[in-house]
């Protein structure tokens, strides 16, 4: 179930320019966002594409044809990945070139420590429009949570606040949901 947020709605603003960096921690959303930004996109018309090594971007690049570009966790997991960025760095020319097609986008998550490391700092195309989902302007706000909390459970019988407070709140729906089906089956 996925619940329309500040963040998702900046995600798509930066598609406009070709390019969305969805930075934070682990667990805060980045995947989730990004997916469902793809479906939405697909519904448009696009292709999907899942980047699992930066090779696959240039074996399924094709100019004029629209596509969208999962790069989910690019450069590393806990740490950035130095070999990793060199390899994108020498697909640079690529990704530029798939910027510049306008039947083309590119959607990066990518762990908030990895993102700040100093060698992330040669990737520019991924730095044009950062989404850090943590950050003030786009961090969940407690209208939010509520919404969200809302789609997964009911709240009838839970203290909404005090979940909504819970720093770990997505790992709470997510168990919380897969306590549900394993219940039913």
């Amino acid at each position: 179930m996925f619940v329309c947020t500040r963040a998702s709605d900046y995600v798509i603003e930066c598609l406009k320019k070709k390019i969305a960096s969805l930075t934070a921690p682990s667990g805060v959303g980045k995947s989730f966002i990004s997916r469902h930004t793809a479906l939405i996109l697909k519904k448009e018309g696009y292709n999907i594409i899942p980047v699992y090594s930066p090779q696959n971007i240039s074996d399924y690049f094709q100019p004029g044809t629209k596509t969208v570009f999962i790069l989910d966790d690019v450069c590393g997991n806990f740490f950035a990945n130095q070999v990793q960025i060199l390899r994108w760095k020498e697909l640079l020319p690529v990704v530029n070139n798939i910027i510049a097609d306008k039947s083309c986008k590119i959607i990066v998550s990518c762990r908030l420590q990895v993102y700040k490391d100093d060698g992330f700092n040669i990737l520019l195309p991924f730095k044009s429009c950062e989404c850090n989902l943590i950050s003030d302007n786009l961090r969940l706000t407690p209208e939010e949570k509520t919404n969200i909390l809302k789609s997964y459970i009911d709240t009838s019988n839970v203290d909404i606040g005090e979940i909504c407070q819970t720093s770990d709140f997505f790992h709470f729906c997510a168990i919380y949901i897969m306590q549900k089906l394993f219940r039913c089956h």
